[in-house]
């Protein structure tokens, strides 16, 4: 859209529509009309734009105005409704300082927002007219595709995707005895353990290979100090390796060879980055090498940088227009919200199936694997000469390895996956192919496999391995239930196979690795079943464990690869803001006797989890406090309605009610009823404690705050002796050998369950 005009036409018609068509959401009418006029836009698409992070989806004109603005407005457009926020003389000139004001409201560099603001004031006034900005950006180069915007949808996807045709959707099957016998809901398999170490470790490969942060850092500065980098990320990898192999799951020398060996992939990769950079000035560099270097020297050039930086702040503007917001009216906790929220919008948008095009698609495909990347190091805004890392040794070195150390526990594991032959291989995809396995949800996995090398059908065929239960369960269930997607690819899930299906995934940065379905149940299920594991050993083993969790966690916290998960993580469980989200039982977690206060050092609380059962009560109140704050910051996420303990807290009557009537069963065991409420009743005594404490820390009664604390501690202890005796994680996520590898049939009772907001997987 470029006027006013056409956005004032789309409100009338959109009034008038809604008015013949009372009963319509008003969303999927604004979808209906968009479409006529050839943008296709998804209802939950037009949802998102007019919900924003804070508002309803009812609006009147003006916000509407706002919402389809930043939406799908043009440059020029974009440019008028920034520019309106400021409050214009008669002349329609802004003063410089207002400009540079805007500027230093997310730009730290206040020389950088100096230089800035006098280079659009190209006559030295001190006034700037709307054309000194339009002729300022006139001369930037085009917008990169990742560049930031006020919505959650890229410019590149407005539009430009054709309509798909309705697939075929598995049907679920009918209730069964099967499912009844999982009423129990009891243990993990070592499968489990194996899907959840390979999701987190390619989410993070996949969050380090490129530049990329929790937050973005253009649209708010304030959170550039969490980037992913690729020091940490190799840090990481040693960490998660060697706790993964402190568990004592594998024992075969061959086998931890392999995990060994995909430690030093990248510890040798991390090496020559920086031998490269040290070695830039006389190395031969490759068209990729030269390119990559030329967006360094690009970004690093003041100018450019500049420029971006000023296409930002229109962004930056529009986003604050989205919250009812004048410009001198920024806050940073609304920002923030903002962007998380336009994150998770923006995730979700890959969701619809889309195919590539010939528009939107590098070609050929291969010659991808011949670019580079600019990778962060530990100063995220530094451009340094040689930075960059080879997007081949993602897909050719580190995802093989990657898929061959989570497909081995034994020896046996290890000897298949050597001698299988390319005609094992065909045979398997041809099976599955004849089932209509890959229909619905790996047509790239059906359609490419047949031209790909024996190596990558291995790989292949290990990725659909650790991939179909999720694909193919429950969870994906859910994720359709919620937003109405019915389909998939294989190379959305698994990173650095795309190019090798014929797929830009990873190019265009569509991947669905880090959506919280996906990785969230695997990466508990991986945390709750090692502590059950580590909560089992002998000594010296589980010191040596424990010693080795702990240097994974702090890990995790730097490479977690939710992005906005972490953004929790980091926001507020490692910086003590948990007052404010999470339930007091998590708040007091690691509180040392002489410490009357609520500020507990993140080593304080990782010191709890030596004790006996530590670890997994860590896990636990982890877990309830990071879905408690979520549940509280984002409109996306499941709500009980009504909760009991103003967190969503597990375990609870609701969710087993709910799961039990799935299951087909008309009561519930008294002795699972007794121990629930043994958790319950302290919990709820805690969650009454928790408002009190807020309460008295917001009014800065430190009398107060001590005493609740003080309150707290009995159930506290209430709490945790109950998890104890009632060994409810222990029959939830204990490791059971006799669990085999299956890929789950949904009934229908079990999907509705899954759908309706009390479900707990992990």
């Amino acid at each position: 859209m470029h006027d006013y005009d056409q956005i004032d036409a789309l409100w009338a018609e959109w009034q008038a529509h809604a008015a013949v068509r009372p009963t319509d959401p008003p969303e999927a009418i604004l979808s209906d009309i968009l479409r006529i006029n050839g943008t296709a836009l998804s209802s939950q698409e037009v949802s998102f734009a007019l919900g924003g992070a804070d508002h309803p989806a009812t609006l009147d004109a003006v916000r509407f105005t706002d919402c389809m603005v930043a939406l799908l407005g043009d440059p020029s457009l974009r440019l008028r409704h920034a520019f309106a926020a400021f409050k214009a003389d008669a002349d329609r000139t802004i003063s410089k300082g207002d400009l540079f004001a805007a500027i230093s409201a997310f730009c730290d560099d206040a020389e950088q927002a100096g230089l800035l603001a006098d280079e659009i004031d190209t006559d030295g006034d001190g006034r700037i007219a709307i054309e000194d900005l339009a002729r300022y950006l006139e001369a930037a180069t085009d917008t990169a595709a990742n560049a930031y915007r006020a919505s959650h949808l890229p410019a590149h996807h407005i539009g430009a995707a054709p309509l798909q045709p309705t697939l075929a959707r598995p049907t679920p099957v009918t209730p069964s005895e099967g499912f009844h016998r999982q009423d129990d809901h009891v243990g993990l398999s070592a499968f489990d353990l194996r899907i959840g170490f390979f999701r987190l470790m390619q989410g993070a490969a996949y969050r380090s290979f490129r530049e990329n942060y929790s937050a973005n850092s253009e649209t708010h500065l304030r959170a550039r100090d969490l980037p992913y980098t690729i020091d940490d990320f190799a840090r990481f990898t040693t960490a998660t390796i060697d706790y993964y192999l402190s568990l004592g799951i594998i024992t075969d020398p061959g086998c931890i060879a392999e995990f060994r060996h995909l430690d030093d992939l990248v510890q040798t990769e991390l090496a020559r980055l920086y031998r490269r950079i040290s070695d830039w000035q006389t190395l031969t560099k490759t068209p990729g090498m030269l390119a990559a270097q030329s967006a360094i020297s690009d970004e690093r050039d003041g100018l450019a940088r500049r420029r971006d930086l000023c296409r930002a702040v229109i962004e930056f503007i529009l986003s604050l227009r989205l919250h009812g917001l004048a410009v001198d009216e920024a806050d940073v906790d609304i920002l923030a919200q903002h962007e998380i929220n336009r994150l998770r919008h923006e995730e979700l948008r890959t969701e619809t199936h889309r195919d590539v095009t010939p528009k939107d698609a590098p070609e050929p495909y291969m010659a991808y694997l011949d670019s580079w990347n600019r990778v962060i190091l530990s100063d995220a805004d530094a451009r340094i000469d040689g930075a960059i890392m080879p997007t081949r040794f993602w897909y050719d070195d580190f995802m093989p390895q990657l898929l061959r150390c989570a497909s081995v526990i034994t020896a046996d594991d290890l000897h298949r996956a050597n001698e299988v032959t390319e005609r094992d291989l065909n045979a398997w995809h041809a099976n599955l192919k004849a089932q209509g396995a890959f229909d619905t949800f790996a047509s790239d996995l059906r359609d490419g496999f047949p031209e790909c090398s024996h190596r990558t059908k291995l790989a292949l065929q290990q990725a659909w391995t650790l991939t179909a239960p999720y694909l193919t369960g429950v969870q994906k269930r859910r994720e359709r239930a919620d937003f109405g997607r019915d389909s998939g690819f294989l190379s959305e899930y698994v990173a650095f196979v795309d190019v090798h299906l014929g797929r830009n995934d990873i190019a265009t940065a569509d991947m669905r690795l880090s959506f919280p379905y996906y990785i969230g149940p695997a990466v508990w299920g991986l945390l709750h079943g090692s502590a059950e594991l580590v909560e089992t050993m002998p000594q010296p083993a589980r010191s040596f464990a424990i010693d080795s969790f702990a240097a994974f966690f702090r890990s995790f916290a730097t490479m977690y690869p939710c992005p906005y998960c972490r953004y929790h993580l980091n926001r507020y469980v490692i910086r003590n803001k948990e007052v404010e989200l999470y339930p007091v039982e998590f708040l007091l977690l690691g509180r040392r006797s002489d410490q009357q206060d609520t500020v507990i050092p993140f080593e304080s609380k990782l010191a709890t989890v030596s004790a006996p059962g530590g670890l997994r009560i860590f896990l636990w109140k982890l877990h309830n406090a990071v879905s408690s704050s979520i549940a509280r910051t984002e409109p996306w996420y499941h709500r009980q309605p009504k909760p009991l303990y103003t967190t969503r807290f597990w375990p609870g009557l609701e969710a087993e009610m709910a799961r039990a009537a799935a299951a087909g069963n008309a009561s519930i065991a008294v002795n699972t009823v007794s121990e629930i409420y043994r958790i319950t009743k302290p919990a709820a005594h805690l969650a009454v404690l928790r408002d009190e404490l807020c309460r008295a820390v917001q009014s800065g009664d430190g009398a107060a705050v001590v005493q609740t604390i003080d309150r707290a501690d009995t159930a506290i202890a209430d709490l945790v002796q109950a998890m104890q005796d009632t060994a409810y994680l222990t029959r939830k996520y204990a490791i059971d050998p006799a669990k085999e590898e299956i890929v789950a049939n949904v009934d229908t009772n079990l999907e509705a369950y899954a759908r309706s907001g009390v479900f707990v997987e992990r």
